[in-house]
């Protein structure tokens, strides 16, 4: 690439989730990634109007106050940006950032409320198989930032718990050993794609499940029991081999085979017990998620003998939070090894008050026009959709509790749910990621 076309920006301002802006010799840039105070070395794409979008391709300066020794891997890792600044100012960037988002619905009531613990907090990492350089050993980390190829070995995570990091470490050395090669997405050959580990922070068990090509042996009888002889605090229970011969880099699933141990592991929250498997939902900072769902319950105000709709239920947890008080709750979820899952549970937990719907939210909603009293509303990082705004809107809902793991995409939602005859009454966010750009929101609507 010519040089020329490369710029040196320094980054004025960051939107959510990190939008950095940076202006040159009278020109606006705005890219994606980075940290106010930085300097970063870009590349212009696309002239527009007011501003020219780039993009990035590395951090030439740090800010002034990344003072932080953060972990071994800062600036390579994609997983988190903050590491090297001091929390209470990582919380005052994305407070200042989600007032700007959020522009009239932020109130003096508002906050983003601080994280319980910014450390060891993630109960599930997806580990990819790759290697650092083309023709290096094998790897087993998170993609390197700017370089989706590339994969980066994070030994020393601040966010993973550290039994994590002793597994993620043995896999890739007992792989390197075998010389098992990894899948090339590209290329679509190779065996081994991704490690997966999730953790029951109360019960203290871990889950594995190693994600391969069909393609080569990969020793698992030999690797089990190299893994038990691991020095960890919490133990292995529950072992799985997934099979995805399909192309592109997401954990998907061709064929899953329980390997050893229980079929998934347990979680508390609010006193209930929730089973989770290879491949349902679950809250990554599950202690965090406790402080969430009492601020949504607390913004429901009274539940008791009203019929409740938990739209995108997942495994059940909120539904089963419900229905200790509400008088019926129907949850409604798309994928059924989490209904089933929820289903199994809330039997457990002794709730007979729930109706589980395995669907679309925005098709399954249709048949309960006029019933509604209270929504509550937790979709995934893309917001609701047309079909299911459509319907949520049609319900004519007197209350709707909307939790998002992306206050960008709630925020256009918020837009259309005002436009059409509703008020946002209260918002708030919570860091539920320490180090990272990401932060969960909660806002309650009641109907003008």
């Amino acid at each position: 690439m010519s040089k020329k076309k490369l710029k040196e920006v320094r980054i004025e301002k960051t939107d959510y989730p990190n939008l950095s802006q940076g202006t040159l010799e009278g020109q606006n840039f705005h890219f994606k990634g980075g940290l106010p105070g930085q300097v970063a070395e870009i590349i212009p794409i696309k002239r527009r109007p007011k501003f020219t979008r780039a993009k990035i391709r590395q951090i030439l300066e740090a800010a002034d106050y990344e003072v932080e020794e953060g972990c071994p891997a800062h600036g390579f890792c994609g997983g988190c940006i903050y590491q090297k600044t001091p929390y209470s100012l990582e919380h005052k960037i994305k407070e200042d950032q989600l007032k700007r988002l959020y522009e009239n619905y932020w109130t003096e009531e508002s906050h983003l409320l601080e994280t319980l613990d910014p450390h060891y907090y993630r109960n599930k990492m997806e580990y990819t198989f790759g290697d650092k350089e083309k023709g290096g050993p094998l790897v087993l980390g998170l993609h390197r930032r700017f370089h989706m190829h590339e994969i980066v070995d994070t030994t020393g995570c601040l966010i993973a718990p550290k039994d994590f990091e002793k597994i993620r470490a043995y896999t890739q050395d007992f792989y390197r050993e075998k010389q098992v090669s990894y899948y090339h997405r590209m290329a679509q050959v190779g065996t081994l794609r991704h490690l997966v580990l999730r953790k029951s922070f109360r019960e203290k068990k871990i889950m594995l499940n190693l994600v391969t090509q069909s393609q080569e042996e990969i020793y698992l009888e030999e690797y089990i029991q190299g893994l038990e002889n691991l020095d960890l605090e919490c133990p292995v229970t529950s072992i799985y081999h997934t099979i995805n011969d399909q192309a592109g880099d997401a954990v998907l699933c061709d064929k899953l085979i329980h390997v050893k141990g229980d079929q998934g592991i347990q979680e508390k929250l609010m006193g209930l017990n929730f089973k989770i498997t290879p491949f349902s939902f679950f809250q990554p900072n599950p202690i965090g998620v406790e402080k969430i769902y009492e601020k949504a319950l607390e913004f429901a105000g009274e539940t008791k003998g009203k019929a409740i709709f938990d739209l995108y239920s997942g495994t059940g947890t909120l539904a089963q939070i419900l229905a200790k008080e509400a008088e019926k709750v129907y949850a409604i979820e798309i994928v059924q090894d989490a209904v089933d899952n929820a289903k199994e549970m809330a039997e457990k937990n002794g709730l007979d008050n729930i109706e589980f719907y395995c669907g679309d939210v925005g098709k399954v909603l249709e048949d309960f026009q006029g019933q509604v009293d209270t929504i509550f509303v937790d979709p995934p990082r893309v917001g609701l959709l047309p079909q299911a705004m459509k319907n949520i809107l049609k319900a004519q809902a007197r209350k709707i509790i909307y939790i998002s793991c992306n206050p960008k995409t709630q925020k256009a939602n918020l837009d259309e749910f005002v436009e059409n005859g509703y008020k946002v009454e209260k918002l708030c966010a919570f860091d539920q990621f320490p180090g990272t750009v990401h932060v969960e929101s909660v806002c309650m609507m009641s109907r003008k």
